[in-house]
């Protein structure tokens, strides 16, 4: 089949020595990987929003109760490891596109 336009050859599947080859339409993969890429920055804001208000409550509750400043602290700290996955396979999509 030569050149199709708005198509991306995906795969060739080789069954019962037929040749087949598996062609997906662009724009429909497009509008996914965007919607995917748009997902991922609402959560980065999300992730964003919830540290910032832990690390406030933390600094809150410093001198009043230092259970409630040590357990918003702790989760703090799990919502920053979560926000440097995020960013990292941000990066990794920036600096690497899929198409």
């Amino acid at each position: 089949m030569g050149n199709i336009p708005f198509f991306s050859k995906i795969a060739v599947v080789y069954m019962a020595g037929f040749q087949i080859i598996v062609y997906i339409y662009v724009p429909c993969l497009m509008k996914f990987i965007m919607s995917r890429i748009s997902q991922l920055h609402r959560y980065r804001k999300h992730l964003e929003e919830r540290y910032n208000k832990l690390v406030e409550r933390a600094n809150d509750y410093k001198y009043e109760d230092e259970c409630k400043s040590d357990r918003s602290a702790f989760k703090a700290m799990k919502v920053l490891e979560k926000l440097n996955r995020l960013k990292y396979l941000d990066n990794e999509l920036t600096v690497n596109p899929v198409m």
